[in-house]
């Protein structure tokens, strides 16, 4: 995957309901004060493992 897209909340709540999992790259402190329920927080330490084990 070369290029990331922002989609409007409705349609990423429609592909969270398919399945697709959402990712979260704001700060720790941004994502422990508040997240969406089952996200996935990632950092630029962890993103790549996360690409890598994700098979994109």
């Amino acid at each position: 995957m070369t290029e990331f897209k922002r989609i409007p909340p409705e349609q990423a709540q429609a592909l969270r309901e398919q399945g697709a999992v959402l990712v979260d790259v704001r700060d720790p402190q941004a994502f422990e004060s508040n997240h969406i329920p089952d996200s996935v927080h990632l950092d630029n330490h962890s993103i790549a493992d996360f690409i890598r084990e994700a098979d994109l």
